[in-house]
């Protein structure tokens, strides 16, 4: 694999990333949110209904490294 290639990889990684940690917290802060209805409850269970076991770890993974916090997984954010 060439040097350009595994350097688009990374960034398509990294964007991939940066894209659901925007989402992550949106999310949150609609949970969060004491004037919303959107509940925890309903958000797991959507992610639960909708997203394959890989892609809930993977945006598990996300919330892991997130610096700003110290969850390690979505249901921990959205606590």
């Amino acid at each position: 694999m060439s040097q350009h290639t595994t350097l688009n990889l990374i960034n398509l990684k990294k964007k991939k990333q940066m894209v659901a940690s925007l989402l992550l917290n949106v999310i949150q802060s609609l949970v969060v949110d004491s004037a919303s209805t959107l509940a925890k409850d309903h958000v797991t269970k959507m992610m639960e209904d909708n997203l394959s076991e890989d892609q809930i770890k993977m945006i598990d993974a996300v919330v892991d490294e997130m610096p700003e916090n110290s969850f390690k997984s979505v249901k921990d954010l959205l606590s």
